[in-house]
Parts: structure tokens; sequence; C-alpha cells
């Protein structure tokens, strides 16, 4: 009689340090997991940049940055455009970066990808245009993200 309880507890000790070790592992994948637009958005916002957001479509990823860090915007949108690129830019699909000013989409920089183009990419690379298209519609809905010790 003693020897089935004592097997149960060993089965039963067994099964917790099997689930311990799986949540040990699992835990320090959520910050793995995280995506390049995540990512990217952090670091947009801790530059200064406000009202930050990102979504991911088949087509397109696009990036949507309010420029309050820099008086001059020129600047502060090739800070963006740097920091986009040196988090990586998506693999065989446009990226797309829209800049507001009041939450009002002002100017959109598209960069997209060629056939046998090289891995370097340049400021040069990205086309400038007012025309935002349907890609303001796919992110506006999406959460913003600034910081807010400021404010």
């Amino acid at each position: 009689m003693k020897n089935k309880s004592s097997s149960k507890g060993v089965l039963y000790r067994c099964l917790l340090y099997c689930i311990a070790i799986l949540l040990l592992v699992m835990i320090p994948l959520k910050s793995f997991s995280q995506s390049t637009g995540e990512l990217t958005t952090d670091s947009l916002v801790k530059m200064g940049f406000e009202n930050v957001r990102w979504t991911d479509t088949p087509e397109e990823r696009v990036y949507v940055v309010e420029n309050s860090a820099y008086k001059i915007q020129a600047l502060g949108i090739r800070k963006a455009v740097d920091i986009i690129q040196s988090m990586g830019l998506p693999k065989d699909k446009s990226c797309k970066l829209i800049v507001t000013n009041y939450n009002i989409p002002q100017v959109s920089l598209t960069y997209q990808p060629l056939a046998g183009d090289t891995t370097v990419v340049s400021g040069e690379d990205w086309k400038v245009s007012y025309d935002i298209g349907d890609s303001w519609d796919k992110v506006k809905k999406e959460k913003k993200r600034t910081v807010r010790c400021l404010k």
C-alpha cells in the first residue's frame, strides 16, 4: 500500500518538475518572440517620437510617427528612417513610414525592395510622397505608443 502512494508521489513530483522546466523555458522566449515591429516602435518611442504605431499586412509594414523630438522635421524623419533600417526591414514586402502632425498624416516614405537589390539600404532608396493611400486606414486603429514621462 505504501508503495503505491510513494509511486504516485514520485509521478506527481516528476510532473511538477516538468511543468516548472517548461515555464522556465517559455518565460525568456517572450522577449525573443517580440517582432521587429514591436522592437522598432519601442526604439522610436525611446528616441522621443510620439503617437508611434505600426501594423503588418501581407503587402507591407506600416509605421506611424509624430516628430516632436526634433525641431527640424527632416532631421527627425531621417532619425526615424535610420532606426527602422537598423532594426530590420521586412523581407519581400514594402515598408512605409507615415509622418503625422496632430494625428493628421502629412507625408509618407516608402521603401520597396527590388529583385536583385543589395541588402544595404540607404536614405535614397526611400520614396517620398504626399499620397498616403489605404495604409493610413490600416494603421490608424492600432494603439498609439508615446512617452508619458513629460506629460
